[in-house]
């Protein structure tokens, strides 16, 4: 859980003013409380605290002794604050802002303010903590109070991070290492730094993260002192890790660990370096020894109050023993990883971590697929559907010092497929799949895009999701205590507040689902066979396992699923061969090449609908990441003798999903230059229908020498007129992997980083609001598919829309682009005149044989 600063307003700097009014005998008791309130209160006895700061606060309402309120009030918000009851924490500091602001106590105000901001952000209410935290920036600037302005900046920069909006968190934690600087808070540069190069890692940045920590070392050299060094040693090995390489990697490790007698260490970061250096060596093939820094990890952490990263630990142990099994073919080994397999299991059942617990039963049931235990490999799959859905929408605090972290095993898929259970083999597919792109689709900030019933649907599902998110981890962190060390009433807070929100989780999540079918399986079994309903349209979906190929055929008649013995590493290959070539490939090389190397997968999945599917005409293949994405329209059949598209109508999408984009194409737009057009009009410039204003990139940051990249703030309130049914894309995708919010296009031949220079930028908001029915991307890259990945499947929660997507090929005077699914060859024509009439082509036929044919385009530059 994201912690916020929160402080406590300490007596020393504040007068207690009490009223002459009051009797001599309230005034002494009145001290006497408080004194013992805070005394319990430093011991750790909360409820017995509370109880005395409440009749102070009475007895103090009676004398008319503001401050001495207000700060009891602050130490009960504290209270409640630490037991988990937010709302009720909320109150007390609300009540405490009221009596510092009518004493004109500004350092105090702001502090509450903080607080109160903090405990926003924690319940995913970020909107209101942005607002209260630039509020409290803004008059820390009036009153001249840097430090408050530091603490608030530290606040902000997290908030933006936590909801994925890097630069401006990038920003706020500049603003606060200068503030930092003025007050000549050494320790607060050090944090500061070490927060930036956290945000850079997060961010894949990993230059700027080596900047960032080695300004942090100059620091801590300059000044003699030992602090976050060993975070900082672990954040560097990361890095290396991240970038494979391993034993660079493992140097900083050690440095971190080496430091544990001279710093101030904790004991997470004691836990995680020693699972880091675990996760070098099993990366490295050197099992035993992960064992062994793992168990070293594992003891640390069964020792202090993080037991529940014990089962994580656990189920690493497990995947290590497994390792060296089939190494040694030593039957102690496989024992001791199904030991270790059990107890993450079950622990990460005892604490109610679902997530964790789906992964470790993936992982259990993957393990007796490997060595053969049919039956145990069920046994286990079949408690996966007793796990209720849990989206998540907040990273993990804990683990984002650790190298690698909990994942998936559907190796496991093999023992469902051969004992014939398709339905509930794709069924855990199509769950992982329709959930990550629920809770991808989750951090757009707002949903204006979308029509009021959704909109407000989505904004409700991801308020409870981001406050249930936080309870959650609440109650993890209490359960995998013994109940001797949990703290009751906190344990008793967070039940309560899951509960309540789990069901209001779930009502919004139903209500969704009846807007779009394919989210009903995330609610309740569905029969996927349910959400189709024509028996001419079938979808298909590869699946490259660590061994074998697995693919589906889903249709009206049913799931059928088949096993493919295969070479991963030559399919994977061969696929890549086809897809970086394609520039260089003619339409012979194509088939030559994919008869010579993949055929036998094409002739496979022919036959079988062939056999199973005799009356399907129309094909979605369903792309998901994979290396086959794409590929499978390239590959020629010789079963067939010719491509599936010879007899198909071949297409692609992310979900299983039924609505159909048929229809009138009225309307033309071209998206160029970050401007968005009318086509018929497009040689008329003057004519925009997009009212936007140009964002400035920054100059770097020359000091803090971190600001290396094009920066430029996002335009808010672009303003989109009219609703178009196609769009032509000729403007440069650039992808967000965090966030959809900060999904834009831009010229694609403007890759200036100029200071200077004029940036613009028109943002996936504005896009979706124009409704469009037909998308082409003309610089659609094919290398880049996992970030096309993510940017296909956003539009299933939006409106049905066809893409069509065209592979460039570059010649040395024109760029030409295989599109898929068309046929005529339209060429010497320039970029919009060519659109306008493949647009027109696309009106006129697309219920005739063209969408099972090819189009070649040649557009002039």
């Amino acid at each position: 859980m994201n912690m916020k600063k929160f402080f406590l307003l300490f007596l020393s700097s504040i007068l207690i003013v009490s009223c002459s009014k009051s009797p001599e005998k309230l005034k002494s008791e009145s001290d006497k409380l408080f004194n013992q309130a805070i005394d319990y209160y430093d011991r750790g006895y909360l409820n017995q605290a509370a109880e005395l700061f409440e009749k102070v606060v009475e007895i103090e309402t009676t004398l008319g002794g503001i401050q001495r309120r207000a700060n009891s009030c602050v130490y009960l918000g504290l209270i409640n604050y630490q037991l988990s009851d937010f709302y009720q924490s909320m109150d007390f500091y609300q009540k405490a802002l009221k009596d510092f602001q009518s004493q004109n106590d500004k350092r105090s105000e702001l502090l509450v303010l903080n607080n109160i901001a903090g405990i926003h952000s924690l319940l995913g209410e970020y909107e209101e903590a942005i607002k209260i935290y630039s509020d409290v920036i803004g008059k820390s600037l009036i009153f001249a109070d840097k430090e408050s302005e530091a603490i608030a900046s530290i606040n902000l920069g997290d908030v933006y991070q936590e909801i994925w909006d890097f630069e401006k968190a990038f920003d706020y934690f500049n603003k606060a290492y200068d503030s930092y600087e003025v007050i000549g808070d050494v320790k607060g540069k050090i944090f500061t730094l070490n927060k930036i190069g956290e945000l850079f890692i997060a961010s894949k940045n990993f230059p700027n993260a080596i900047k960032s920590f080695d300004m942090a070392f100059e620091i801590i050299n300059r000044n003699g002192i030992n602090y976050l060094n060993q975070e900082i040693y672990n954040n560097i090995g990361l890095i290396y890790f991240y970038q494979n390489q391993i034993s660079k990697a493992k140097e900083f490790f050690e440095a971190s660990w080496k430091l544990k007698t001279t710093s101030e260490s904790n004991q997470l970061i004691l836990i995680a370096i020693k699972n880091n250096l675990g996760d070098c060596e099993y990366q490295s093939g050197s099992y035993s020894k992960a064992i062994e820094h793992y168990k070293e990890a594992l003891s640390l952490s069964e020792q202090s109050y993080l037991k529940f990263l014990s089962p994580i630990l656990q189920l690493k142990i497990g995947k290590s023993y497994e390792k060296l099994y089939f190494i040694n073919h030593n039957e102690s080994d496989k024992k001791l990883a199904e030991r270790f397999y059990q107890f993450a299991v079950n622990r990460f059942e005892e604490n109610r971590d679902d997530e964790n617990l789906l992964k470790a039963l993936t992982s259990f049931s993957s393990f007796y697929t490997r060595i053969g235990e049919k039956k145990k490999a069920l046994k286990y799959y079949e408690r996966i559907g007793d796990i209720d859905l849990n989206l998540n929408l907040k990273t993990d605090d804990h683990l984002k010092v650790f190298a690698l972290k909990p994942d998936f095993d559907f190796n496991f898929l093999q023992t469902l497929i051969e004992e014939h259970k398709f339905n509930e083999a794709y069924g855990l597919i199509h769950f992982q799949k329709t959930k990550n792109l629920l809770e991808y689709f989750l951090r757009f900030r707002d949903f204006s895009f979308l029509n009021t019933d959704r909109k407000e649907i989505l904004q409700n599902l991801k308020r409870e999701i981001l406050a249930l998110n936080t309870y959650q981890n609440i109650l993890r962190q209490e359960l995998s205590l013994p109940s001797s060390q949990r703290i009751k009433e906190k344990y008793k807070i967070a039940s309560k507040f899951c509960d309540e929100k789990s069901a209001k989780v779930k009502k919004y999540l139903e209500s969704l689902s009846e807007k779009y079918s394919f989210l009903k399986p995330l609610v309740k079994r569905t029969d996927l066979v349910d959400l189709l309903s024509d028996d001419s349209k079938i979808f298909v979906e590869f699946y490259p396992g660590e061994e074998n190929l697995f693919y589906f055929i889903i249709g009206r008649k049913g799931i059928f699923a088949r096993t493919l013995k295969s070479d991963i590493v030559s399919l994977k290959f061969n696929s890549n061969i086809l897809l970086k070539n394609f520039d260089q490939f003619s339409y012979d090389d194509i088939v030559n090449f994919s008869k010579d190397n993949l055929s036998w997968i094409i002739d496979d999945l022919y036959k079988e609908i062939e056999q199973k599917y005799p009356s399907a005409k129309e094909i979605t293949f369903l792309i998901n990441g994979s290396d086959l994405d794409f590929v499978t329209y390239l590959i020629f059949s010789k079963k067939l003798n010719g491509f599936l598209r010879n007899k198909y109508s071949v297409s692609f999408s992310f979900i299983l999903n039924k609505i159909s984009t048929e229809g009138q194409i009225k309307n033309f737009a071209v998206l160029k230059n970050a401007q968005l057009s009318d086509l018929r009009n497009l040689k008329s410039q003057h004519e925009q229908l997009v009212s936007k204003e140009k964002s400035t990139i920054k100059k770097p940051d020359i000091r803090i020498g971190l600001r290396d990249e094009t920066k430029s703030e996002k335009v808010e309130g672009t303003i989109v007129n009219k609703n178009f049914d196609a769009i032509f894309i000729s403007d440069e995708l650039i992808m967000n992997e965090e966030t959809p919010e900060l999904i834009y296009f831009q010229s694609s031949g403007d890759k200036s980083t100029s200071s200077t220079k004029v940036v613009e930028r028109f943002y996936l908001t504005d896009l979706l609001r124009t409704n469009p029915k037909f998308i082409i991307l003309k610089n659609f890259n094919i290398e880049e598919r996992l970030a096309y990945l993510r940017f296909l499947s956003l539009f299933e929660l939006v409106q049905p829309v066809r893409f069509i997507f065209p592979i460039t090929k570059k010649g040395q005077e024109i760029s030409q682009n295989f599109l898929y699914n068309y046929k005529e060859r339209v060429e010497n024509k320039n970029q919009s005149e060519a659109s306008l009439i493949f647009l027109k082509m696309i009106e006129e036929n697309q219920k005739e044989n063209l969408k099972s044919s090819l189009v070649w385009i040649s557009f002039t530059n």
